[in-house]
């Protein structure tokens, strides 16, 4: 299963999407993605998306590259 996308916003915040992680309107969804872990589902985030700056505040570059993306 894969959650996306989580973004890493200019002020500090994280994003996903357009709301923190732990806004309410997730809380069904980190119940649901519980229950698929514990049942053996891979669960993955996805980090960046259209949301400009992602790259630059997690890596300190626009550019993101093969190491940047797989740490």
């Amino acid at each position: 299963m894969l959650v996306a996308a989580l973004h890493l916003n200019d002020d500090g915040t994280v994003h996903l999407n357009d709301h923190p992680p732990g806004h309410e309107r997730y809380t069904q969804m980190w119940k649901d993605l519980a229950d698929m872990k514990a049942a053996g589902v891979r669960v993955s985030v996805m980090v960046g998306g259209a949301a400009k700056g992602t790259f630059t505040n997690w890596t300190g570059t626009s550019t993101p590259t093969a190491r940047s993306c797989a740490t």
